[in-house]
């Protein structure tokens, strides 16, 4: 399924509305997205592989940009050295000799928001591994970006559900409420046991319907 149809299936089952509003479409997106960020905050150390990427940084007297999608950094190289740079904070650079300032053999690195500075200061290129951001669902992202994995896109629907508990409305029924939490979680619970490739038993992931 794509974006639309999960957005429009949490709907049917939350507000019992086969054609929404712009609005609402808006604040359907914002639950789906919620539950996405959710599943994939507790499920990134096992999506790593599929969030990683490498990138080229030019430093220019120990100061570099960093990529704008950057989440967290991995690995910083120097190819030229085949070096792999150690991760300082800025007062431990501060607190080192002078004369790192000026040797040749770059060795650390450290980052302040989107700005990368070298210890001792280098100028040229350094190779970063970093996991990129897991960016917002949209109404034209193809279901192909989806990082978790297929089976479990329909999924998403329970943690909508319960997403638009907390910033909309209550449902008329608890028992509604608790079906869809309970879903919710397993799916979560899965899809771990997935990624980590241990066996997992046969999940329903699309929601019953609700009338």
């Amino acid at each position: 399924m794509n974006v639309n149809e999960l957005r429009n299936r949490i709907l049917e089952i939350s507000h019992n509305e086969v054609a929404p509003d712009t609005n609402l479409k808006t604040k359907a997106l914002s639950w789906l997205n919620s539950a996405y960020h959710e599943i994939v905050s507790d499920s990134l150390s096992y999506l790593e592989r599929s969030l990683e990427k490498v990138s080229v940084i030019n430093m220019e007297n120990g100061v570099g940009n960093l990529p704008t999608d950057l989440s967290r950094v991995m690995k910083v190289i120097d190819s030229s050295a085949n070096v792999v740079l150690s991760q300082i904070s800025q007062s431990e650079a501060a607190e080192m000799p002078e004369m790192d300032h000026v040797s040749r053999a770059v060795k650390y690195y450290w980052v302040d928001n989107d700005k990368i500075y070298t210890q001792p200061h280098f100028t040229g290129p350094l190779k970063l591994a970093y996991l990129r951001q897991v960016e917002d669902l949209e109404e034209s992202t193809a279901e192909s970006s989806i990082v978790i994995p297929k089976q479990f896109h329909y999924s998403l629907v329970w943690g909508g559900l319960v997403w638009s508990s907390i910033f909309e409305r209550g449902f008329a029924s608890q028992s509604d409420l608790k079906l869809f939490q309970a879903k919710w979680d397993d799916a979560k619970r899965e899809l771990k046991l997935s990624l980590s490739s241990q066996p997992m038993k046969t999940l329903r992931v699309k929601p019953y319907d609700v009338t």
